[in-house]
């Protein structure tokens, strides 16, 4: 938990989303960090109760064993351009929940949209609150169908990721640039 993760944006995006979820829907947070006890304050404040667990620091096999049972991961982050986090869920199957913005747009040169939920957050941070809480909605709202066709796709996407192709796709997409 540390702030260019963005874990209270994530908190922020599921209290605003709450009332729309169905009520088993859980947010479950892993790691430690500098960001832990502002996260835990964050909690008590905005009232999520037992919607919101804090794991904290777990071995990551029971990560693992998480994402394959998952809805959805929500990724927060402010700043990731190529996230880990993305892949191994995708790995699992499990669909990504996030806002669009300047900092994350790169991401969709790796990860098509639609292999999870997304709306595009407009440069504030209320702004990528409502953004990742209707991303949250659509995700544990969708039917089966919906939900399965982002799993297969997030699954397809996670088997051509391999650092090989990734750097060849750079190498074209910094050709094509240099074209310009």
């Amino acid at each position: 938990m540390i702030p260019r993760k963005a874990p209270r944006l994530a908190l922020a995006a599921w209290a605003r989303a709450l009332p729309l979820l169905p009520t088993e829907a859980q947010l479950v947070f892993y790691g430690d960090g500098p960001e832990m006890q502002k996260v835990r304050a964050d909690h008590r404040r905005l009232g999520v109760g037992t919607s919101v667990r804090i794991e904290g620091r777990v071995p990551h096999t029971n990560v693992g064993l998480a994402l394959r049972s998952a809805r959805g991961l929500i990724l927060s982050s402010l700043r990731d351009t190529s996230s880990a986090q993305i892949l191994e869920a995708a790995a699992w199957g499990t669909p990504v929940v996030r806002p669009i913005h300047s900092g994350l747009r790169t991401l969709d040169a790796w990860y098509p949209q639609d292999m999870g939920w997304s709306h595009l957050a407009r440069g504030s941070w209320s702004a990528a609150v409502i953004a990742l809480s209707k991303s949250i909605v659509e995700c544990l709202s969708s039917d089966e169908q919906q939900w399965e066709h982002r799993a297969q796709l997030a699954v397809r996407t996670a088997e051509r990721q391999v650092w090989g192709a990734k750097a060849d796709r750079v190498v074209a997409l910094y050709l094509r640039l240099l074209e310009r």
